[in-house]
């Protein structure tokens, strides 16, 4: 009977199948070999199965050795996470480790300890919906092999608080790889600790993907790349705690596309972004420093002698940025600008020459298919010695790259000389245009040493007909005027001086306006070196003849917290009566919230923005906000009008554009023209010429900066004459 009924039994199993098994607790002894392999090695008898909670913690215990193509496997996986105990996994070969939970390593106390060894072609797999921990007293040698979390979302995978080395097998460079898919890689303190972590990168053969590369997160930390690849989506130095990337070799890719795709200290905390070598590619933006007021971290640029990086997106220096080239006044660096899908590829907004020291030092090239600006942050002292000194002078600007032929726009949107009144300009030691680039000198400065038709060294002025940019408007510039005259698609070395990429009769007017300027010559643009006067017609014209004034309106029925300010350009005093000089418009930005904007008028003014403002689709009132035609009483919410090239008329250059900007945000750079006629009694411009109304809340203020239109009536030419000069105001004023 006994045999009958074992018979039973095994024939039960055979048709119910195998039983289910629960997750186990292993915990390795190695009282018998180093083998992960030998389930005499376990507290409990067998090897660890893919959904067993595996202890490698066991005060004592042998190095635990994967090796042999074994295929092990593990549910959750603490490595030396207990105190009092050194633990130690080596995977080697072309085994394998798959941990389908959450694996940790180490501890934040001295006395506990892990360390995971990778090695040859093995490979460690941890499910994507999980993560890695590495805490202080944890350290991962990675010389060989995959590690692999491929996350699907954004999710941090990795967390190093203590050390992770990316290195070569002695003198072996093998394959070694770090993937973690979408997901992120965060070199600080694991698990919300303060404890910082470090990053070692060193092999030619090592490569890691990421989508995001925290360094400082939670607690201090430091990537080093010496050698192999790192291809993320976002680089983030300094966050929660004070972060440093080292980049001494190897390549650096970041592949967003992000205004931030690389920032430096733009929080709370410093951080810094030192290369001294290796190739640095940046898809997207780099921001240096925090835009906080007073500014709370810093943000360090530091490059070596001969170090590049190329920027796909814009460069900005926020006012704690700092940035620094080299040790010997010798050494320089290069950073190339493309400026895609931005408005500003150079931007600084910070106050201090000095922070930004390594201006001095760098070649900037900016290379666009589109037009960009570049911030000008100097004191406009002329063109002396003293204008490159201490003034955020650059070493070297290049104006396209030979690969995309666009237009550069100077801009002066920061105050960056907060000591200092008047508009400000930009110095480099040598200026290099390229061909069929366009450059929009926007009525401010350019002053160079030497450039591509006269290294002389000697302080020069960029004139508006300089078309060989050698300091001086002559017959050289003629004759390329002459050459291209009629052509399309050229730039400022074709003859082409107010940037519409055509050579036409208003670039002859720029030569013959300027001839003879520069070196030996005199005269210039409408606004001197230094903001000075000019003799025109037997009077002078001032620096300031136009300047912007508000007038407060009071606040809107029902909204005691808003405050409505009328904008005014304002004719400077006795110039209206003695000169007929009239206020025209306007083209720059209001910076700042603002509830509503509307404009005096609008129905008078001829471009294409506004005329056809009442015929608005769907489509174009959802792009942004818009100035409309309204007054005191019927105001006009600011919601979309298209963005066109304006047909008013005027020469060409005068101030008319789209009339456009965000409400409740930054501007876009917008343009308001008014109707032109040629009846000094009958015009609609006067001495005052009522701009516009915004809305603001209280405590708030919005700033306004750009350039002031004006014109006025010459009686002996029978027409008009027309100028710009810059503006700016602060609404509400200062008491």
């Amino acid at each position: 009977m006994k045999r009958l009924a074992t018979i039973i039994v095994i024939g039960m199993a055979l048709v119910l199948g195998p039983v289910a098994r629960g997750q186990v607790n292993k915990t390795w002894t190695g009282n018998y070999s180093t083998k992960w392999a030998d389930g005499r090695n376990w507290d409990s008898q067998g090897a660890p199965a893919s959904g067993d909670h595996v202890y490698l913690q066991n005060p004592g215990a042998p190095t635990c050795q994967i090796d042999g193509g074994y295929e092990a496997q593990g549910g959750m996986i603490d490595l030396g996470h207990h105190e009092g105990c050194a633990a130690r996994l080596e995977i080697s070969g072309t085994s394998s480790l798959t941990v389908g939970n959450r694996f940790w390593i180490g501890t934040d106390t001295e006395t506990g300890s892990g360390i995971l060894d990778i090695k040859d072609e093995a490979t460690v797999s941890i499910s994507a919906t999980t993560y890695l921990d590495v805490f202080k007293y944890g350290t991962i040698n990675h010389s060989g092999g995959t590690l692999e979390l491929p996350r699907t979302d954004e999710q941090v995978g990795i967390v190093v608080g203590g050390a992770y080395n990316l290195t070569s097998a002695g003198e072996q460079d093998l394959t070694s790889v770090l993937d973690l898919g979408s997901g992120g890689l965060a070199i600080g303190s694991a698990s919300g600790q303060t404890s910082g972590g470090t990053f070692l990168q060193d092999n030619p053969e090592a490569s890691v993907t990421a989508g995001k590369v925290y360094v400082a997160y939670h607690g201090s930390g430091t990537y080093t790349l010496k050698d192999g690849t790192l291809e993320t989506g976002f680089l983030g130095v300094g966050g929660d705690a004070d972060g440093t990337f080292t980049m001494e070799g190897g390549t650096l890719t970041i592949t967003g596309t992000a205004a931030n795709a690389l920032e430096v200290g733009a929080y709370s905390y410093d951080g810094t972004f030192s290369i001294t070598g290796g190739t640095c590619t940046v898809a997207g933006g780099v921001r240096i420093g925090t835009g906080n007021t007073p500014p709370i971290g810093t943000g360090t640029l530091e490059m070596g002698d001969g170090t590049a990086i190329s920027i796909g997106g814009s460069l900005l220096f926020n006012p704690s940025a700092v940035f620094t080239v080299g040790d010997d006044p010798a050494d320089s660096a290069t950073i190339t600008v493309t400026g895609t899908g931005t408005t500003t590829a150079f931007n600084i907004k910070s106050t201090s020459s000095a922070n930004l020291s390594g201006l001095a030092r760098l070649t900037l090239a900016i290379g666009t298919g589109t037009t960009v600006g570049i911030e000008v942050a100097g004191e406009d002292k002329g063109a002396v010695a003293a204008g490159w000194t201490d003034n955020f002078a650059l070493d070297v600007l290049q104006l396209g790259t030979g690969e995309a032929f666009g237009c550069v726009r100077l801009q002066d949107n920061t105050d960056n000389q907060l000591s200092w009144q008047g508009t400000e300009a930009l110095y480099v030691n040598t200026l290099k245009v390229l061909p069929r680039v366009a450059l929009d000198m926007n009525g401010l400065h350019l002053y160079f040493k030497s450039g591509n038709g006269n290294d002389d060294g000697t302080p020069k002025r960029l004139y508006l007909g300089d078309a060989n940019v050698d300091g001086l408007v002559g017959i050289a510039d003629l004759s390329a005027l002459a050459d291209h005259y009629g052509s399309t698609n050229v730039g400022w070395l074709e003859a082409d001086f107010n940037a519409d990429r055509l050579v036409g009769i208003a670039d002859l007017v720029a030569i013959a306006d300027n001839y003879g300027c520069g070196s030996g010559g005199g005269g210039g643009e409408s606004a001197a070196p230094g903001g000075g006067e000019e003799e025109d017609g037997g009077w002078t014209i001032p620096a300031d003849l136009v300047h912007l004034e508000c007038e407060s309106l009071g606040t809107p029925t029902g909204y005691p917290n808003l405050t409505r300010y009328k904008v005014k350009l304002v004719v400077k005093d006795g110039y209206y009566e003695n000169h007929k000089v009239v206020a025209q418009g306007f083209d720059g930005r209001f910076d700042g919230p603002m509830h509503q904007v509307w404009m005096y008028w609008a129905w008078l003014v001829p471009t294409p923005s506004l005329k056809y403002a009442q015929g608005l689709t769907a489509e174009q009132k959802e792009r942004d906000s818009h100035i409309l035609g309204g007054d005191e009483d019927h105001p006009i919410l600011t919601y979309g009008a298209p963005k066109e090239d304006s047909d008013a008329p005027g020469p060409p250059g005068s101030l008319e554009g789209t009339g456009s900007w965000l409400a409740y945000s930054s501007t876009e750079d917008m343009a308001v023209a008014f109707e032109d006629r040629n009846d000094w009694e009958n015009t609609v411009l006067g001495e005052e010429l009522d701009l516009a109304h915004i809305v603001i809340p209280s405590g708030e203020e919005v700033t306004i900066t750009g350039k002031g239109a004006w014109k006025y009536w010459n009686d002996d030419a029978e027409t008009w004459v027309y100028g710009q000069c810059s503006v700016s105001l602060t609404v509400p004023p200062e008491e």
